[in-house]
């Protein structure tokens, strides 16, 4: 299986920080955040990726971007299953 990348890891970041911008605060995120971020979990696991393996690749954006790290675990809630059960991917 393989690893998740750098570049990955750099489109997620861009795209969480273009997120926050818009909205600051993850008590405001819309209900699109949580769609996007659900289809790219699904993407990964349908790709063969496990959810520890997407676990630790969102913690580590979510270590090395500390400005953004609410919004990352965000996502990792989403990975956990801390959410709406129609948004749960594992």
């Amino acid at each position: 299986m393989s690893k998740l990348n750098t570049k990955e890891s750099f489109i997620i970041s861009s795209d969480i920080k273009d997120w926050q911008a818009k909205y600051i605060d993850v008590e405001k995120l819309p209900i699109e955040f949580y769609l996007k971020y659900t289809n790219i979990l699904s993407d990964y696991k349908e790709s063969g990726k496990s959810k520890e393996e997407v676990l630790a690749f969102f913690y580590k954006i979510s270590e090395d971007n500390q400005d953004i790290s609410e919004f990352v675990n965000e996502i990792m809630d989403l990975i956990e299953g801390y959410c709406r059960p129609d948004f749960r991917v594992w």
